[in-house]
């Protein structure tokens, strides 16, 4: 890219569309202005006080032409010095700093060099884990939880390259993985635990599933994926609804296993019967809300639609619910040729639909 362009015209929707797929770290709710009558302590001025002076102090000394561009300077050399220059060892060192963010006090110019200075960083390290990542299935699980600075999210271009970036590291991963296991039917992970700790489980990355969904949609022909594994947390559950419509373009899908906390879960199964209707070659389902959280109510339109997918499903032969809602009568009536049982596996709630 030759020039930064700042959200022009005919980027601003795929911006959008990428903000809703992937979006930066939530940012805390502003906070209310205290009224007047509210009170203040003397610890809480003294701190207003001095955040505003250092802000208007930070303000005016950056207009001095030396001082901020030997700020720029001294900001870009601290993260080009945490640029990571050994070869990678283990899938725990993917993508040290991919979320550092730009100081607010910049003004617009180095705000500009700073997402330059993001970009470069970022892609430096993605065609890092490209040459020297580990062919296991754990890379593929770090780097499905990659975040992004939310200033990026600022320039839709930057965001594209980015997201091609990404892309076809996944893909180049997807290939390790081929290579390493020859005769294994192809199985992926995406989110979750990390294999060297488990206790660890960081959120699944929307900008990851939609940088996926177009590797799967490129090169469905080259990865028969015949297992995939969807663990949550997912930064946006909305990513979820993305990532189960694009499992049209995986027509050699044989199980689906999704294993999601409680709100990730309510989405997706939202989105759970259309998706079935596209993946005719699926033939087991398991979906886990690990958070054993089931306080939403599912509605009846959508039972009946699922209960419609399953029994037009030309292989669907068993789905497995765990920690979901208990599903009315009306979608018990509606099923032909299944029947429900209990769950296979120890749940406060659940149950499993067997073709007959």
């Amino acid at each position: 890219m030759s020039g930064l362009q700042i959200g022009p015209a005919e980027n601003l929707q795929r911006l959008q569309q990428l903000a809703m797929i992937a979006p930066p770290e939530k940012v805390e709710e502003t906070k209310k202005p205290k009224t007047e009558t509210e009170y203040k302590t003397q610890t809480e001025k003294q701190q207003e006080f001095y955040e505003s002076f250092w802000d208007g102090m930070l303000t005016l000394f950056i207009k001095i032409p030396l001082i901020k561009n030997l700020t720029l300077f001294i900001w870009q050399f601290g993260l080009r010095s945490l640029q990571p220059t050994q070869p990678i060892k283990s899938s725990e060192s993917l993508l040290f700093n991919s979320s550092i963010e730009i100081p607010k006090w910049f003004d617009d110019h180095m705000k500009v060099q700073g997402a330059l200075t993001l970009r470069n960083h970022l892609l430096a390290e993605l065609k890092m884990v490209s040459k020297q990542a580990p062919a296991d299935l754990n890379s593929l699980v770090r780097l499905s939880q990659v975040k992004v600075s939310r200033d990026l999210f600022n320039y839709p271009d930057i965001l594209q390259e980015i997201q091609d970036e990404l892309k076809d590291t996944t893909w180049t991963l997807i290939q390790k993985i081929q290579d390493k296991h020859p005769a294994e039917p192809l199985q992926l992970h995406l989110g979750g635990n990390s294999y060297e700790n488990p206790l660890e489980r960081l959120p699944l990355s929307g900008l990851f599933i939609q940088a996926f969904n177009d590797c799967v949609k490129e090169h469905a022909a080259e990865m028969p994926i015949r297992w995939l594994h969807v663990h949550g947390p997912c930064d946006n559950p909305e990513a979820l609804k993305v990532l189960l419509e694009g499992l049209a373009s995986c027509p050699t899908l044989y199980h689906l296993h999704l294993d999601l906390d409680e709100e990730s879960s309510k989405k997706a199964f939202q989105s759970l019967a259309p998706s079935l209707k596209n993946v005719p070659g699926l033939e087991f389902v398991v979906f886990r809300n690990y958070s054993r959280e089931h306080r939403y109510l599912v509605q009846d339109s959508d039972w009946l639609e699922l209960a419609d997918a399953i029994n037009t499903h030309p292989k669907l032969k068993m789905l497995s619910f765990y920690d979901l809602p208990t599903p009315p009568e009306v979608f018990k009536t509606a099923l032909r040729g299944y029947e429900i049982g209990a769950p296979h596996a120890n749940s406060s709630e659940g149950f499993c639909i067997k073709k007959q």
